[in-house]
């Protein structure tokens, strides 16, 4: 009973889900074609920019997740180093309109050769100090707001502004390190 309770939850709660990933990804190639781009670039032409490539990075993002899922099941490691070499893909669909899913993949491995690691440390240093500063704050707003439903709801509240922050710095890392590597084409990007 337990497991078909979970299975229709998931089930219900799928589109919203699909919803929420399609926004995101819809909002990080605009927000990076805003950053990124060489030449004035107005808000509206940064979304119709990310409308037109959805498909393309909808289809990248698959690829990714399933050379992740691989590089996870392979004892974790794998796919740690994966986050490092995977991590110029948005940044690549949003500065190059690279309509090919692969040669977004190909582009991004080929830039971040001998960063793999380096990406992958600080992306998760940055992410490690937001959980721990939202752990801290969200927890300090629950105490001051009592353990009834206003104190939960105020620390969801902290905590849910400390992920929003947190995304947007691994955008703009992301978005920094690949400017980085594409304007000097240098090798290494943390010398």
């Amino acid at each position: 009973q337990l497991t078909a309770a979970m299975q229709q939850n998931i089930l219900q709660m799928l589109p919203y889900q699909i919803g929420v990933a399609l926004f995101t990804m819809f909002g990080t190639v605009a927000i990076m074609r805003l950053w990124l781009s060489r030449s004035s670039t107005s808000v509206g032409e940064a979304l119709g920019f990310a409308a037109s490539m959805l498909l393309t990075i909808l289809a990248v993002q698959i690829l990714t997740g399933l050379m992740l899922g691989v590089g996870f099941l392979l004892l974790i490691i794998p796919g740690l180093y994966l986050i490092g070499r995977l991590a110029f893909v948005a940044p690549l669909v949003a500065d190059r309109a690279i309509r090919n899913p692969v040669e977004v993949i190909a582009t991004s491995w080929q830039m971040t050769r001998g960063n793999g690691w380096r990406i992958f440390l600080f992306l998760f240093l940055v992410t490690l100090v937001v959980i721990i500063a939202a752990s801290l704050v969200g927890g300090l707003v629950g105490m001051i707001g009592g353990a009834g439903s206003v104190g939960k709801m105020l620390g969801g509240l902290v905590e849910a502004g400390f992920g929003l922050v947190a995304t947007m710095i691994s955008i703009a890392i992301s978005a920094a390190a690949y400017r980085q590597l594409a304007t000097t084409q240098a090798g290494d990007i943390f010398a």
